[in-house]
């Protein structure tokens, strides 16, 4: 690492949060993702507390949940001095322990010491926040916590919520007591405890968690049945140009994902890795395709859409050019702005496109070249003679 630099929207510096150790003999640590990055080089420090005398390790980052608000690094447990300490502080996962009124208990990283925070969860099944910046969360459920008033001004981002038996049932993320439940943690966890690759799978849709009683005046049928769900899960956008921008429309309400009623994000989001894992095995089934039924205005639809692989969709290279950053649009970005995945987003324009381009613009075109993906804006760029002025797209 020579220096630090820009990259989405985040700017260039340190970043520092709270994180706890969910695999002790893999030296596997959760946090949050927002300490660190999904592209490197990188470098990691952690600093373990209540091992030993408060030891630093060094650390990499092993993997980023390219939408969900968590990482997992793994520190190096072969240069801590008293090992045998490391297992008493790993924390056990608890996927399905949340329940509304449920005391719980919160740690969190002070200046060299740890707090612990007490209140209740007020709340299971709110839908994704709207965060500053690109980075938003998409087709997951979080909870709310109602903290004694003296701790809500202690909380940290990457913290673990934990349960009256010392389970940890979620993962601080954000301020005014938000935490992400653990399903996908754990399917991750799980995955990297196998040396596996971890599939993730994405239609490029976002789903919101709607009441029954919406559902019902956009069209779905009123059920008296006690078994009823209590909310379905509605188109809320697609990604433009995807597949899934032609087949499915803002305000469908998904009944069936392959020929099982699907009402809720975890089950959504276990189906599409799924279907993601079996086509990185290299299965006979096209392209890892799944069937759905929507409710669109009374009338159920029959849809088929590709599932993508997510991971692939957030860039993976940058270019520096005059002290600018480039990449390529990614999608969180995109499903933010609501614009499709080409051009090249300028992290940090530099001192070759000057005040003319700001932060966070896209370029669509260099003297009239499409630069629809990063080695076409190379391109286009090494096609300028030295000296010579440009037109630029965005």
């Amino acid at each position: 690492v020579t220096a630090v630099r820009s990259f989405q929207d985040a700017q260039p510096g340190a970043y520092l949060g709270t994180g706890f150790i969910v695999d002790s003999k893999q030296g596997l640590l959760l946090t949050s993702r927002q300490v660190c990055t999904l592209l490197g080089p990188v470098r990691v420090v952690a600093t373990l507390l209540g091992v030993g005398a408060s030891e630093e390790l060094p650390a990499s980052v092993v993997y980023a949940d390219p939408v969900h608000d968590f990482a997992i690094l793994r520190v190096a447990v072969a240069h801590l001095r008293r090992h045998g300490e490391l297992c008493a502080t790993e924390l056990p996962l608890r996927v399905d322990g949340c329940h509304v009124g449920q005391e719980i208990q919160v740690l969190c990283s002070g200046l060299g010491n740890v707090q612990i925070l007490s209140g209740n969860i007020a709340c299971v099944d709110q839908n994704p926040p709207e965060f500053d910046g690109d980075n938003c969360d998409e087709n997951t459920f979080y909870g709310r916590l109602a903290l004694r008033p003296e701790s809500r001004a202690l909380e940290s981002s990457g913290a673990p919520v934990l349960d009256s038996e010392g389970f940890a049932v979620g993962l601080l993320t954000a301020p005014g007591g938000l935490f992400l439940p653990l399903d996908r943690v754990a399917y991750v966890l799980e995955c990297l405890r196998q040396q596996e690759c971890v599939p993730r799978g994405t239609l490029c849709t976002a789903f919101a968690s709607t009441p029954f009683a919406q559902c019902v005046r956009l069209g779905v049928a009123v059920c008296s049945s006690a078994s009823a769900p209590c909310a379905l899960l509605r188109v809320l956008r697609c990604l433009p140009g995807s597949a899934a921008s032609t087949r499915l429309q803002p305000g469908d309400v998904l009944m069936e994902l392959e020929g099982s009623p699907c009402t809720d994000f975890a089950q959504l989001e276990a189906t599409l890795d799924c279907v993601a894992a079996r086509s990185d095995a290299g299965a006979s089934t096209p392209a890892g395709g799944v069937q759905m039924m929507v409710c669109r205005g009374g009338k159920r639809v029959e849809v088929e859409l590709e599932v993508l692989d997510l991971l692939s969709l957030h860039p993976s290279a940058f270019m520096e050019l005059g002290l600018g950053i480039f990449h390529e649009v990614s999608y969180q970005t995109a499903q933010k702005y609501n614009v499709p995945m080409q051009g090249v987003y300028a992290a940090q324009p530099g001192l070759v496109f000057g005040a003319a381009l700001r932060s966070g613009a896209v370029v669509l075109a260099v003297n009239g070249v499409a630069c629809p993906d990063l080695p076409h804006f190379e391109e286009a760029l090494c096609r300028v003679p030295d000296g010579q002025r440009f037109s630029v797209t965005w």
